[in-house]
């Protein structure tokens, strides 16, 4: 694992600073742009570990990223138990709640699908399915070679999913970049009920559509997501999405921002804001 920067732990600490609570993803990756793996030295890395947890205080550790993605981890579902192990160990002992690195939404919606299916309910599924992708993910499935592929990616997804109901963690973190709220509610449930660990979320796509944003941000409250971590699908400085040409909050943000104000901090919503 890299040395820890002490940008992050400045970082970490004007969060906590703000009272802001910290949500912080650990990857056991020494090299840039590659894959995580399971480490070699599992005494050095829960050390490392708990070391980080000390310096950054994190309220939520998150346990590598997107590791049903052998472009961001490459391991066994078996490895990742035993890291989740691991790190939970060194987690707890330094009063922080640990999570997995992130099952992807897409993967999660293909494996209810298949879920619906396989329990004789076509009709669910089909209207599930329907709801969740455009007409464009849609189309993978006329694309020849795609059950083959599909069946792997399913395979993989069940494999992960056995191992959380064993591994000492307190919530299972699901990333979400699809604008249903209602495929988001069933993914939930799904979720809860396989591995018996409330739902959070470290990466929940805020839609570009003002309406479905508002209605994605009120499922997550209803559904009573313990954590959750909003952002615009952009990355480096780019702010078109947020501000308009003047400056102003676009009404997406406008939304957003009176949503927080009134569910979190007990602000009346403001109605007409200009900024």
């Amino acid at each position: 694992m890299k040395q820890l920067k002490k940008s992050l732990v400045r970082e970490c600490k004007e969060a906590k600073d703000s009272n802001l609570e910290v949500v912080l993803t650990i990857r056991n990756n020494n090299k840039k742009n590659q894959a995580s793996g399971p480490p070699q030295d599992w005494g050095k890395y829960q050390e490392t570990v708990r070391e980080i947890i000390k310096k950054c205080r994190p309220a939520v550790i998150s346990v590598e990223y997107k590791e049903t993605s052998d472009l961001y981890y490459k391991g066994s579902a078996g490895d990742y138990l035993n890291q989740l192990e691991a790190a939970a160990k060194a987690a707890h002992k330094e009063g922080a709640k640990v999570t997995n690195g992130g099952l992807e939404g897409d993967l999660m919606v293909l494996l209810l699908y298949n879920h619906y299916l396989e329990n004789g309910r076509k009709d669910e599924a089909e209207i599930f399915i329907q709801r969740a992708f455009d007409k464009v993910k849609m189309h993978m499935f006329e694309i020849p070679g795609y059950k083959k592929t599909l069946k792997r990616l399913l395979k993989t997804a069940k494999d992960f999913l056995d191992i959380y109901s064993k591994a000492p963690i307190d919530y299972i973190n699901l990333h979400w970049a699809i604008d249903d709220d209602f495929a988001l509610e069933k993914v939930v449930d799904f979720l809860e009920k396989r591995t018996g660990l409330e739902v959070i979320s470290t990466e929940m796509r805020q839609p570009q559509d003002s309406e479905k944003a508002k209605k994605l941000m009120k499922k997550t409250t209803k559904l009573k997501m313990p954590c959750v971590v909003w952002f615009f699908g952009i990355e480096g400085p780019d702010i078109s999405m947020i501000e308009d040409k003047e400056g102003g909050l676009k009404t997406l943000s406008k939304k957003f921002k009176n949503f927080i104000r009134f569910r979190f901090l007990n602000i009346p919503r403001v109605r007409n804001q200009k900024g």
